[in-house]
């Protein structure tokens, strides 16, 4: 059982566009400790395409335990899906119930599940009568406040639910403003699941500070374009290492990041992948004070071999300069 641990959890939270398999299997060669999440997925397109199941649920070794991601509003659509997520696999599935984006919530799915609370609880209710894997939920403080996450969340728990992630912002804010954790500690304090927190965690420090009572931390944004603060969390937090961290250098970065690329143009068009790669070369050149100039070459990639080309060109830049901590 995945949630159920002496040590704190370290975990790699769901991002659409990012957490793919090859993006998951970087972070576990980094830090094998990290638990890693899917993106999220539709339950109810899971549950009607055995094709697409293959595709999005296909997995390495080395990605163990891995949790998928659901979102939607069926419970029959939910709880098959799950089904079709453990044959795959999954050890464990989490249902979204915080996605802020327009498109989601319209149809009544992610945050929107917060204000329907009987909906909510059938459907963890009849997945945990499907499925024997932990049965665990992502959401938010709420929809415009946090007075109501406690009786949530309970209510939850006594249907079956496992665990439960909380991202400290409600569904209005967005991702405006600072993560609020202390209602996440209120919570923990009701409950007798573990309570996992999410939100504005960019360093091992801050990640250790923000803990106190709770099960683990959930790291997103950050670790996109800097998946090494996955190890450096859990050296704080997991090792009590007190050292002050640098990040990577570029050029111990870059054979990773080209495993990761090379990998995901197995699965679409060497272009495609390319094209995608494009977002984190950028953050690649703020975060490692790579000369604006080269971002030019960076939003131009369109093979494998242009991607190198850049590193060489983002590592000789920055060889000279004093390294970004």
């Amino acid at each position: 059982m995945w949630h159920i641990s002496k040590q704190p959890l370290i975990i790699l939270a769901p991002m659409d566009g990012y957490t793919d398999s090859a993006f998951r299997q970087m972070v576990k060669t980094i830090e094998p400790r990290t638990i890693v999440f899917t993106e999220f997925i539709s339950a109810r397109d899971l549950s009607r395409s055995g094709s697409l199941a293959d595709k999005l649920l296909s997995h390495d070794a080395i990605e163990h335990p891995l949790v998928v991601q659901l979102y939607g509003k069926s419970p029959s659509d939910f709880t098959e899906s799950a089904k079709i997520a453990e044959q795959h696999g999954a050890c464990g599935v989490d249902i979204n119930m915080g996605c802020p984006a327009k498109k989601v919530v319209a149809h009544s799915h992610g945050s929107a599940l917060m204000k329907d609370i009987g909906l909510a609880c059938e459907i963890i209710r009849q997945i945990k009568q499907s499925v024997s894997v932990p049965v665990t939920v992502k959401t938010r403080l709420g929809w415009e406040h946090h007075n109501d996450l406690i009786p949530f969340i309970a209510q939850l728990e006594e249907v079956g639910l496992d665990a439960v992630t909380v991202h400290g912002r409600t569904y209005s804010q967005k991702f405006q403003g600072e993560a609020n954790w202390d209602p996440i500690y209120a919570l923990k304090k009701e409950l007798r699941i573990p309570v996992i927190g999410n939100g504005d965690i960019t360093n091992g420090v801050k990640a250790k500070s923000k803990l106190k009572n709770l099960d683990g931390v959930m790291v997103g944004r950050a670790a996109t374009s800097n998946p090494w603060l996955l190890k450096e969390i859990a050296s704080t937090i997991l090792d009590s290492d007190e050292k002050t961290f640098e990040r990577a250098l570029l050029s111990e970065q870059a054979p990773h990041w080209m495993t990761y690329v090379e990998k995901t143009a197995l699965v679409m068009a060497e272009r495609s992948a390319c094209q995608r790669f494009r977002r984190i070369l950028i953050s690649l050149i703020k975060d490692n004070g790579i000369s604006p100039q080269l971002r030019q070459l960076a939003i131009k990639v369109e093979s494998l071999k242009d991607i190198q080309s850049v590193f060489d060109l983002f590592i000789a830049d920055i060889e000279d300069k004093p390294r970004v901590i």
